[in-house]
């Protein structure tokens, strides 16, 4: 699906992939952006959210509307992080980009606290060997059923975006969990 294709959303949310099989899902983002299909970008990922500052920097794009999660490594810290971040902001739906063995699971996790979810899948690319394609598909199989065996999928309750449970809240405090592009900036800037 081309970035031009679909609906405008509050928010593009990139989840983390290992990088050597990342894709272009981060150049995506940004070209959503430049299209005005949202303003705000939640990535996944310190060292991904430094790669998407400097490109918008590059193309002279905003980066007020960055903000990277830098506590998360699993598909529901993913989740939770964009409802903590997101949610007080009032930004409910989003696009939501990742690679197609991974797309179920995301959709379905960020569904189920409340999110209207716009997917956007990023190929992976094609020099990807076919056992590590097998690999990831299996890995994503067996995190479905573990998903679902955990009642991770229930869907909230009508129109609310759930709140991270206490317990989650703490593991993701706004002070250390989440940068801005302010402070991506200054984690850059020589001196």
């Amino acid at each position: 699906m081309s970035p031009r294709s679909g609906q405008p959303a509050d928010a593009i949310v990139v989840l983390a992939r290992n990088s050597d099989i990342q894709g272009d899902r981060y150049s995506t983002a940004i070209r959503m952006v430049e299209q005005g299909r949202a303003a705000k970008l939640l990535i996944m990922g310190r060292v991904q959210g430094v790669k998407v500052f400097e490109q918008l920097q590059q193309r002279q794009l905003p980066a007020d509307g960055l903000l990277s999660a830098v506590c998360v490594r699993t598909t529901k810290q993913e989740a939770y992080s964009a409802a903590a971040a997101l949610g007080p902001r009032g930004l409910h739906k989003i696009i939501l980009i990742t690679d197609p063995p991974h797309m179920l699971r995301a959709w379905l996790s960020f569904k189920s606290l409340g999110f209207t979810v716009v997917p956007h899948i990023e190929p992976i690319p094609q020099w990807v060997a076919h056992h590590e394609r097998s690999f990831l598909a299996i890995r994503e199989y067996f995190g479905l059923l573990s998903y679902a065996a955990l009642g991770r999928f229930q869907p909230p309750p009508p129109n609310s975006l759930v709140q991270p449970k206490p317990a989650i809240a703490e593991d993701l405090p706004p002070d250390s969990c989440f940068i801005n592009a302010e402070q991506i900036q200054q984690s850059i800037s020589p001196g």
